[in-house]
């Protein structure tokens, strides 16, 4: 992201910037806060290193944790503090644009914001999505897919960007329509003998976040039962933690986990990755935006990001 500020900023000012200061307001608002959660590197005794985390509120960051513990000392409570008053002084924010809480941007990222046409990649990676009787409408933000839960899907074929064998986020905004065709939101994966990732709903009312083991074999976290609404507006976020859990959230909100089982790796199927269906059909019915891949596993923070 890039902003320009009309004084020249001193160090403590780039430091609370570089740390992941924002605000809605954007640069000249009246109110300063910092992302719930991110952390910042800060000094402690005998030249070490320690951290800070900002508050859950997002009005400060906290004391500086040096081998697990607060330091006491004024000069690291000054670095804990000064931060953020120096900047609030001089009224300096970031503009709205600055409000995803991390520092890397996704490996994919189809806003489907075109009038019409193709579905085109904003992440950098130009992954563009051929579209197949594919409308835009008015949706979450700005434009979105409506898929017919029949026809429509748009194939990004199978680039090398996309073949993820290790941690994973899958996010889209979804308005469903219908569950009945256990639509997938996007997918690389198909039926028996061709599995692979997958965030998707099911045609038991929940939503589902799948990754493979093997060519013959998904695992998968649901959403607990009625807790994915049809006809509204609703964000769903798998993410893949290698070795450790499978996540699905709806609305920035854990929704639900598996720990157990939970592979080091996963198997990329040599399919191409479309959104809107499956290779093999599974077509979705509601409309899509802003459908997202990263090739990391975003933390709890991240998330609430995304769902904003």
């Amino acid at each position: 992201m890039k902003w320009i500020y009309n004084l020249a900023l001193n160090a403590t000012q780039i430091l609370g910037l570089a740390a992941g200061c924002s605000s809605a307001d954007g640069p000249h608002g009246t109110l300063l806060v910092c992302t719930p959660g991110i952390e910042m590197v800060c000094a402690c005794a005998g030249g070490k290193s320690g951290v800070q985390t900002c508050a859950i509120d997002g009005k400060a960051f906290g004391a500086c944790k040096c081998d697990g513990s607060d330091l006491g000392t004024s000069s690291t409570q000054d670095l804990a503090t000064s931060s953020t008053q120096d900047l609030a002084a001089a009224d300096l924010r970031p503009p709205p644009d600055m409000a995803t809480p991390f520092p890397f941007g996704p490996t994919a990222n189809w806003t489907l914001d075109e009038a019409s046409g193709n579905a085109l990649d904003t992440s950098g990676n130009s992954l563009t999505g051929t579209v197949t009787n594919g409308s835009r409408v008015a949706a979450k933000h700005g434009n979105g897919m409506s898929c017919d839960g029949s026809t429509t899907f748009a194939d990004v074929g199978n680039p090398n960007a996309l073949k993820l064998t290790g941690a994973m986020t899958l996010s889209a905004w979804v308005n469903i329509t219908s569950f009945a065709t256990a639509g997938r939101i996007i997918s690389k994966g198909g039926g028996p003998g061709q599995r692979g990732w997958s965030l998707n709903v099911e045609n038991t009312s929940v939503a589902s976040f799948k990754i493979a083991t093997d060519t013959n074999l998904n695992i998968n976290v649901d959403t607990v039962a009625g807790t994915v609404p049809t006809g509204q507006w609703v964000h769903l976020a798998g993410v893949y933690e290698p070795g450790v859990a499978l996540r699905i959230y709806v609305n920035g909100v854990l929704n639900n986990s598996l720990t157990t089982g939970v592979p080091a790796t996963q198997f990329d199927q040599a399919l191409n990755v479309n959104i809107g269906r499956r290779t093999d059909g599974t077509y979705f019915s509601g409309v899509l935006d802003e459908v997202r891949v990263y090739n990391q596993a975003l933390t709890a923070q991240q998330v609430v990001g995304l769902a904003k």
